[in-house]
């Protein structure tokens, strides 16, 4: 689990402030802009009904991350 979540926020901080597509282990996909990278979560700028929000998202539910 810790080298999962190690390999996940190595793959993050090198796509910092990039265009990406998270999938989380419900099936969900997100894509929005990758802003911020911390310990335990990521935070992604997405725009939603017009508006853009940001998503905080646990490492513990992403199951990968790609670039859009």
């Amino acid at each position: 689990m810790n080298r999962r979540i190690e390999r996940l926020r190595r793959r993050a901080a090198a796509l910092l402030g990039r265009r990406v597509d998270v999938e989380l282990f419900n099936g969900r996909d997100i894509e929005g802009i990758l802003v911020l990278v911390r310990r335990n979560f990521i935070v992604l700028r997405v725009r939603r009904r017009g508006r853009i929000i940001r998503i905080r998202i646990p490492f513990t539910r992403i199951e990968d991350i790609d670039l859009d």
